[in-house]
């Protein structure tokens, strides 16, 4: 049976040199080592298995480096090497009430979310991506598939007056929708639709 193990996160787990010797003793370097060896032991495991690791890190930036704004992982350099996939994920503004009201989506509260691929074994790396997500449901399908038309060009670059947007997919006659709001209330209609667009 597949397994999904989740270590949330590599920054709070105290290593054997904390507990011993006292959280001012213990280095970054030491840090870094420990979760080495341990990925070494860890990973041929995993692979046996034929289970998933995913391990969450929080991304901070260097301080006193020469480059402005260089961000590392906090546990060293040893989890980007052992994994196969690194994505990065970040907060780029608000989604809901007051910032998109226009588009009919004062009802959902969130935040937009941009995932930048750092590494990737098994599709082509370096691609970022940004999506609404919403508190307590999830990426917002509405909203991320109005996005993907305007990306795509199934919308004309100017809209109609009024916040209405046309979406042409080829087939049949336009959908004319009110922002994410609209597209939300034609898509609980008809779930199919969700597939054509």
């Amino acid at each position: 049976v597949p397994v999904l193990i989740v270590w949330d996160s590599l920054q709070s787990t105290a290593s054997l040199k904390e507990e011993t010797r006292g959280f001012d003793e213990s280095g970054f370097a030491g840090e870094a080592l420990a979760y080495s060896r341990c990925l070494r032991k860890i990973v041929p495991l995993i692979h046996d298995t034929r289970a998933l690791l995913m391990l969450i890190s929080q991304v901070r930036m260097k301080i006193g480096g020469p480059v402005v704004g260089a961000q590392r992982v906090g546990v060293g350099e040893a989890p980007l090497f052992y994994a196969t996939q690194c994505f990065i994920w970040k907060q780029v503004g608000a989604y809901g009430r007051m910032k998109v009201a226009a588009e009919g989506a004062s009802d959902r509260v969130g935040q937009f979310t941009e995932v930048e691929v750092k590494k990737n074994q098994v599709a082509p790396p370096f691609v970022k991506v940004r999506f609404p997500v919403v508190f307590g449901e999830g990426i917002d399908r509405a909203g991320s598939l109005l996005a993907a038309c305007r990306a795509t060009g199934a919308t004309p670059p100017k809209e109609k007056k009024g916040g209405w947007t046309t979406i042409d997919i080829g087939e049949g006659d336009p959908i004319s929708v009110r922002g994410v709001g609209g597209l939300r209330k034609v898509l609980e209609e008809d779930p199919a639709l969700f597939e054509r667009i």
